[in-house]
């Protein structure tokens, strides 16, 4: 929701892999896929969310392979697809769009949490070592999705717009909270 709202903005080109194109989960997709002459990459993909449901670590649900997919997606798919991105464009912007849950430590998705957490301190590292690279951390609180039956959170199109604006101001970081 949050990359269509993303993709509403009429003021600059976009291109926008698929997952057919671009697959997280698979290494040969993201060695294959063509980084060059970019100016911006804006990483919202992400797995292990689970929208508005209470998500206990404790539960069935929480087994090998949610945790496996989580990982997989949220932080190998995401370094190795920085690692290539970084080695085909020595500078532009790198967005990040991540949690809340890096710096309120409430949330129940311990596992989700967590790789958050772990994109959010990568970003801080790659600052010091990139420095001709601008990265920007957006971490929106609870967003409004279509499995919600309540109006609370923030739109995705309102984290769109915050995105642009970090952009265009060289915002380093936006925690929204609710």
């Amino acid at each position: 929701m949050i990359g269509q709202a993303l993709l509403k903005n009429s003021k600059y080109e976009f291109t926008y892999p698929t997952r057919q194109e671009l697959d997280l989960t698979k290494p040969e997709s993201i060695e294959s896929f063509n980084y060059k002459e970019f100016d911006c990459l804006i990483l919202v993909a992400g797995a292990g969310m689970r929208h508005g449901r209470k998500f206990e670590f404790e539960e069935s649900e929480v087994d090998f392979g949610y945790i496996d997919n989580t990982i997989k997606v949220n932080c190998i798919g995401m370094t190795m697809l920085l690692k290539k991105y970084l080695l085909e464009n020595k500078k532009g912007h790198v967005v990040l769009i991540g949690s809340i849950g890096v710096t309120e430590l409430t949330s129940r998705n311990v596992v989700y949490a967590s790789s958050k957490t772990y994109l959010d301190r990568m970003i801080d590292l790659l600052s010091n070592i990139y420095t001709e690279t601008i990265f920007i951390k957006i971490n929106p609180a609870n967003v409004k999705h279509r499995f919600q039956n309540t109006p609370a959170g923030i739109s995705p199109e309102d984290i769109a717009f915050l995105t642009w604006q970090a952009l265009l101001k060289k915002i380093k970081r936006i925690d929204i909270i609710e």
